[in-house]
């Protein structure tokens, strides 16, 4: 006899006769090992596994390519980051978000806050 479970497909294991005439027979599960069907099923499993194998080599090849795209992203980053300079606001003792006098350029971290999200949002305006 042969089982043909989703698990072990092709594998060959001997049941009873009323087991596979009533349960496994017609459920499609297994067939009878005969030379034909067993070559047959030889046949099936090396087209398989080379497919397997081609799948796994398209695979490993995509692996590759997110790999280098990963690394470049990182490289571009690290540049950007390594030419980014730093805007420094003058001091004019006067707060830059509401105008009070200040020894700095804002007179609290709320108004600085505030005017850096403020300057965040008109550069975002910008780019649309």
């Amino acid at each position: 006899m042969r089982n043909f479970r989703r698990r072990d497909s092709g594998d060959q294991i001997r049941v009873k006769p009323g087991y596979a005439r009533n349960f496994l027979f017609p459920r499609n599960l297994a067939i009878i090992a005969t030379k034909e069907n067993i070559t047959h099923f030889e046949h099936k499993k090396i087209k398989l596994e080379a497919k397997l194998k081609h799948e796994m080599s398209l695979s490993l090849d995509m692996t590759d390519e997110v790999d280098l795209a990963s690394q470049s992203e990182e490289e571009f980053r690290q540049y950007s980051l390594s030419r980014h300079q730093a805007y420094a606001l003058p001091i004019n003792g006067r707060c830059y978000n509401c105008e009070e006098s200040t020894s700095g350029n804002f007179c609290c971290v709320e108004c600085r806050e505030d005017w850096e999200k403020r300057k965040y949002f008109e550069r975002q305006k910008k780019l649309d």
